[in-house]
């Protein structure tokens, strides 16, 4: 299995059933450098707890070793998780995938992760 993230191509490393984690170009164990992408799951469970339906827990997460302003290396980690309730249609799920993924191209989003700004109006 092989995906194409930004024209890097992250390829499989280790999968168990529930985790799959791809490697990217950048990734080595010689020098310790980590460009890891994670698929993750929790399938949902049978029985519903306080009126909630059961909710599968799917999850995606880049984890990378940047280098800081001091010169040392470092890992930083940006994640998806996710709380779908059971029985939700494709189309909510994909309709809330596509305002995430606009979300996180605009300025507010951007600013909030470089330089900690929480967006007000």
């Amino acid at each position: 299995m092989s995906i194409t993230i930004n024209a890097k191509s992250y390829t499989q490393w280790r999968a168990t059933p529930d985790e799959n984690t791809l490697v990217g170009p950048a990734n080595s164990t010689v020098t310790g450098v980590m460009d890891h992408a994670v698929f993750k799951r929790v399938l949902a469970g049978t029985a519903s707890k306080g009126g909630f339906a059961p909710a599968a827990r799917p999850e995606f997460k880049l984890r990378r070793t940047v280098t800081l302003a001091d010169g040392t290396k470092q890992p930083a980690t940006l994640s998806l998780p996710s709380s779908l309730p059971q029985g939700m249609a494709s189309a909510d799920i994909l309709a809330l995938l596509a305002d995430m993924a606009s979300a996180c191209a605009s300025q507010e989003v951007k600013d909030l992760y470089t330089q900690q700004d929480i967006y007000t109006a």
